[in-house]
């Protein structure tokens, strides 16, 4: 056995790449910056280690490795220029292009949370990249900010270009689609629940899974698991958390980290739907999930446009646009044709529909009639100016008319709003009050015999709303629905140390002890009981903790089930990082 093999500076490797240093170690291989003698261009040449060499599945992926990242039609995938075996090692090698720059965890390291902008134009490189794979059926499985690549951009209309590294582990789904065994490959800070469960297919989600926790992290600056932002991870803790946690919003967990951080609206909604637990409630593909964000990042600048400003000469300007408050009486809301109106109460203003002039609608000042230095020139220019005027006065006055015709029968138009034809809008009442008027006599008064009371003064009288409806007979509760999880059930149950046998399940509500479950183990023969004790009854979840007192099984364990559809999810875990899963229908 060669061990790792060692290349020197200046040596030729395969009689064609002449080496110049090396530039990062992994687990499958040593990756060299080489230089071509013939083209005198520098490559990057990747080594598959020697204590590798001997074993058929680490070729086979190394292999596999050039082969799928050459079929993927994208520029933000590594591209592969050539592969090959030195016979002299019996070593098998790929030669990438070079790249300068840094991955994406040494620049979120260095700068911590990126500009949303920044994020966006990320997000789309490397949504490209996944979107080409997934097309192929292929998953890249072990995606995350290493495996990233923040290149130096060779075009004008980007400063970096994103590269996606390392489909060593990548899944072909066409062409393993009939084995529903997979190993459990990947970063455990970014796989998704299905890569722990050896019985469970990969697929496209697999991805969205981490593309949801990377977005996360760039816009953040933080992992999203509570259990990876602490001085060290434990992983026990950490798939605890992926497998039977609750999770927070995306919102709520970046306050939590730092509240100057505010994600955009939407967000939360899109988050939850990639790191949804069920593959089936995921986005699909890298495509839909992409289209999907890019909503999301619209939605709040839509919103925050500059609203146009129409121009009208020798009149104050009017700005159109949506309205800034709820409507009310006493508002003033923008309407066009393809709304209804307000309703009564409602003042209005027409808003710039699709009819109105182009220099209205830019911006642009209203166009200048230039005077010619003749007479007849300044003579029709009068009579310009004065149709102008009078279509001025006609169109004010039709308004008007408008304005006042929108109040109900009965009502009329005060400063505005609707009021009683007996009543008036009182603007430091904010409200409309009624007034009581005297009848004063024009007839001349005879001299009074004797003093002469004071005539009747105004009064004002306020206008109350009727009085509410008394409140209605409280209906009594209904009885509760049995939670989701209640019953019994049963299916296969399997362990990530490749265990495996049969689990029944019964679920109870009420008491300390809320079920117990059955173990039979087929590979070992043994069989595990355990009470369902400390049970938290949520939405489809029950959490608690398995105690059992039979010989040779772990005495304690934290336990999770989630049932919807008519199927439960089964989860055990230990504090030792075994964990137990299964899926269960309802009965024996």
């Amino acid at each position: 056995m060669l061990g790792r093999l060692s290349l020197t500076p200046d040596s030729l490797f395969a009689g064609q790449f002449r080496v110049i240093r090396p530039i990062g170690v992994g687990g499958m291989g040593t990756v060299y910056l080489v230089e071509q003698p013939g083209t005198g261009q520098q490559r990057a040449l990747k080594i598959m280690n020697a204590d590798l060499v001997d074993e058929p599945r680490a070729r086979e992926r190394f292999t596999r490795e050039a082969q799928l990242a050459a079929m993927i039609e994208s520029e933000h995938v590594a591209q592969v220029l050539g592969a090959g075996i030195d016979p002299e090692h019996n070593t098998p090698w790929m030669l990438l292009e070079y790249l300068r720059g840094e991955d994406l965890s040494k620049l979120l390291e260095r700068r911590g949370r990126l500009p949303l902008g920044e994020v966006r134009e990320l997000l789309k490189q490397l949504g490209h990249a996944l979107a080409a794979a997934h097309r192929l059926g292929i998953v890249h499985r072990d995606l995350k900010p290493e495996n990233i690549f923040v290149a130096e951009s060779r075009r004008s209309d980007s400063a970096f270009t994103v590269k996606v590294l390392d489909f060593g582990i990548a899944k072909w789904l066409q062409e393993h689609q009939p084995s529903r065994t997979t190993s459990v490959m990947g970063s455990p800070l970014w796989m998704a629940p299905e890569q722990f469960d050896t019985s469970l297919l990969v697929s496209p989600a697999t991805d969205i899974w981490a593309l949801g926790l990377v977005t996360f992290t760039m816009l953040t600056g933080v992992p999203y698991w509570k259990a990876a932002q602490g001085a060290s991870i434990t992983l026990a803790a950490l798939l605890a958390e992926i497998s039977i946690g609750t999770f927070a919003p995306a919102s709520q967990r970046a306050g939590e980290a730092d509240r100057s951080i505010v994600l955009p609206p939407g967000f939360d909604e899109w988050f939850a739907r990639c790191v949804a637990r069920a593959i089936g409630d995921r986005f699909p593909d890298a495509t839909q999930a992409h289209a999907a964000l890019e909503a999301v990042f619209e939605s709040p600048a839509r919103s925050a446009l500059p609203r146009t400003v129409m121009f009208v000469p020798n009149a104050q300007s009017v700005m159109a646009g949506p309205p800034e408050g709820p409507v009310g009486h006493g508002s003033t809301v923008a309407w066009s044709r393809s709304a209804p109106p307000p309703p009564n109460g409602t003042a209005m203003m027409p808003a710039m529909g699709a009819d109105v002039p182009a220099w209205m609608m830019s911006g642009a000042p209203a166009p200048l009639l230039r005077a010619a230095p003749t007479s007849k020139a300044r003579g029709a220019t009068a009579i310009v100016v004065g149709v102008g005027a009078l279509v001025v006065a006609v169109g004010a006055v039709a308004c008007l008319v408008w304005w006042t015709s929108q109040c109900d029968d009965g009502y009329h138009d005060s400063h505005g709003h609707c009021c009683r034809s007996d009543a008036a809008w009182d603007e430091g009442r904010r409200a409309c009050i009624a007034t009581v008027v005297p009848v004063v006599s024009t007839t001349p008064l005879p001299v009074p015999v004797s003093p002469v009371a004071p005539g009747p003064v105004p009064q004002m009288v306020p206008i109350l709303a009727p009085p509410p409806p008394p409140p209605l007979e409280p209906e009594p509760p209904a009885a509760p629905a049995p939670h989701a999880c209640a019953g019994v059930w049963s299916g296969r149950i399997t362990e990530n140390t490749g265990a495996y046998g049969s689990l029944r399940v019964t679920v109870r509500e009420g008491g300390s002890t809320c079920g117990e479950w059955r173990e039979v183990w087929e590979n070992s023969g043994a069989t595990c009981v355990y009470r369902f004790v400390g049970c938290r009854f949520e939405d489809g979840v029950v959490r608690g903790t398995g105690v059992s007192s039979t010989e040779s099984c772990t005495p304690r364990v934290n336990a999770m089930v989630r049932c919807a559809g008519g199927r439960m999810s089964f989860r055990e875990s230990t504090n030792d990082g075994v964990v137990d899963s299964a899926t269960l229908r309802r009965g024996d």
